[in-house]
């Protein structure tokens, strides 16, 4: 999960960014982006998602603390 674009994240090793195409679930965005994009998964059934952060700490501190409200926000305007 990224908060920049894919092509210009800083700091990030283009080796990283190498992904099996029909795994991506195009994760890169706003937290706001993000958080549409996994109420969106949810909607066609995904029940599941798994997410690599790097540095994995900062990020899934950061994930939790901005993306994931949203997506429970989000889904329960939803439902």
């Amino acid at each position: 999960m990224a908060f920049g674009n894919e092509a210009g994240a800083a700091g990030v090793d283009p080796g990283l960014l190498r992904i099996e195409p029909r795994l991506r679930t195009n994760l890169i965005g706003s937290p706001e982006e993000i958080a549409a994009r996994l109420v969106a998964l949810e909607r066609t059934g995904i029940d599941l998602v798994l997410l690599q952060f790097s540095p994995q700490y900062e990020e899934m501190e950061r994930s939790g603390e901005q993306v994931i409200p949203l997506v429970l926000e989000m889904s329960r305007a939803v439902a």
